[in-house]
C-alpha cells in the first residue's frame, strides 16, 4: 500500500483515534511517500490511546519516521508490545 498524500495518513489516524475499543495496530508493508503521512497516521498513538500492541513491519524509516516513533514511545505509556520486523533504516 502506498500513502502518497497527507489526507490518507490523516484519515487512517482519525480512524485509529476514534476507535474506543482498538487495542492493536498493525502497519505492515506501507510505503509512506508523503513526508507527513506517517506522522498523521501515528498522531493518535502519541496522545492518550488504548493501543497496547503496535506492529510496524516492512516500513522504511527516514529521519521523520524515526522522530515520530520516538515521540510515540516517549508519550504513550500504554504500549506493552512493539514489533519492528523487517523495517529498513534510512535516516541519514
Amino acid at each position: 500500500m502506498m500513502f502518497d498524500s497527507d489526507h490518507q495518513g490523516r484519515s487512517l489516524g482519525q480512524a485509529i483515534g476514534m476507535s474506543g475499543s482498538l487495542k492493536e495496530v498493525a502497519i505492515e508493508f506501507v510505503d509512506f511517500q508523503h513526508p507527513t503521512s506517517f506522522y498523521q497516521t501515528c498522531l493518535p498513538l502519541m496522545k492518550k490511546s488504548r493501543i497496547v500492541n503496535l506492529r510496524i513491519r516492512g516500513v522504511l524509516f527516514t529521519t521523520l519516521e524515526s522522530k515520530t516513533l520516538q515521540l510515540i514511545l516517549m508519550n504513550n505509556k500504554q504500549l506493552h508490545t512493539l514489533d519492528f520486523s523487517e523495517c529498513i533504516d534510512d535516516s541519514r
